[in-house]
């Protein structure tokens, strides 16, 4: 037996057993990484704020980033650095978060068990993978390999996710959802009007197509005009038309 709560004698062990020190290394900082891990989530199951997936870019994250939980991750961060310092007897370098003490995939996921984070994660590496193959042809307005894409990934997620979970992720991650944010401008809307507006896009997206307009045979060029005005007065009807106005002419 090698292992030991002492992770002074821990080291020793394995050092008396012919252990190289890079593995060494790599077994405590795995350990304190993890140890660490807890002490994080731990800090985190303490703030009830959540990610708010209806407000443009990191405005969505800034519920998340209060003063004290701040404060008491930078505390931590520093006593992990100490600790793998005094250990293995050098710094540690590591690896930046751009958010402290946060995981903007976990944040954004926090409605799925890790155990489909995980799934989730691995799904959308493979789809990364194929836009970075694709990107030349899509350029050049070649969405045929992409939207092929884009389906293979949701029929993998319809194997691990409920419907409603699928309609959550849609929610946050979505080409519909990155679209309506990028026409929304200075329109904030709330969380309800959000939902709405995306059920309805994303039904119509879904019949016409991401990228539309590229279809240009006139029956088809009509249906979408026709659907478009039949999603536009149903906006209407679920925003009002005040919140209609601001939602289709925000301010720059």
């Amino acid at each position: 037996m090698v292992e030991s709560e002492d992770y002074r004698k821990y080291i020793a062990n394995l050092r008396a057993i012919g252990c190289p020190e890079e593995t060494i290394r790599d077994i405590v900082v795995a350990d304190v990484n993890k140890l660490f891990e807890s002490r994080m989530k731990a800090l985190r199951s303490g703030n009830t704020n959540r990610y708010e997936y209806w407000r443009q870019g990191n405005a969505g994250y800034s519920g998340l980033l209060d003063a004290d939980t701040v404060a008491k991750t930078q505390a931590l961060a520093k006593e992990k650095r100490a600790a793998l310092k005094e250990l293995l007897g050098a710094e540690v370098p590591e690896k930046l978060d751009a958010w402290p003490g946060l995981n903007p995939f976990k944040e954004r996921m926090d409605f799925l068990t890790d155990e489909k984070q995980a799934d989730v994660m691995e799904i959308e590496q493979e789809l990364t993978a194929r836009q970075a193959k694709n990107a030349q042809a899509a350029a050049k307005g070649d969405y045929a390999e992409l939207k092929r894409a884009y389906e293979e990934r949701d029929a993998k997620l319809a194997q691990i996710l409920t419907p409603e979970e699928k309609f959550e992720y849609d929610l946050r991650t979505s080409p519909t959802t990155m679209l309506m944010k990028n026409r929304m401008g200075g329109f904030e809307p709330t969380e309800q009007e959000f939902r709405e507006i995306f059920k309805l896009q994303k039904q119509f997206d879904d019949e016409f197509g991401i990228y539309g307009g590229l279809d240009k045979r006139p029956e088809q060029v009509e249906r979408r005009k026709a659907a478009q005005r039949a999603m536009d007065d149903r906006l209407k009807i679920v925003l009002g038309e005040q919140r209609y106005q601001a939602y289709k002419h925000p301010n720059p």
